[in-house]
């Protein structure tokens, strides 16, 4: 098993989310209006700054994270928007 998270703009959310339904991801906690700085610009949900990302979080099995994180990578190509993620093992979920 391992942890995957994923970073998007925020206006991927809905994409991103089917994405991962389509799948097999059961679950997942969103953390929505993320700020930060990066490699897709500024974004603090501020006036300056209006635009913000999102966070998935889902535990899942290593074959499906390679088929995930490979669908992710073809995907930010394709609408060239930036999608991240990262991930480590899991050793146990309780």
């Amino acid at each position: 098993m391992e942890m995957l998270v994923v970073f998007a703009k925020a206006e991927l959310r809905e994409e991103v989310e089917l994405l991962l339904t389509k799948q097999g991801v059961h679950g997942f906690t969103e953390i929505a209006g993320a700020h930060g700085v990066g490699t897709s610009g500024v974004r603090m949900g501020s006036a300056v700054h209006p635009k913000t990302s999102v966070i998935l979080m889902s535990v899942v099995e290593t074959e499906l994270r390679i088929r995930i994180t490979e669908i992710l990578t073809d995907y930010s190509r394709e609408c060239n928007c930036h999608v991240s993620c990262v991930y480590w093992p899991v050793e146990v979920a309780l």
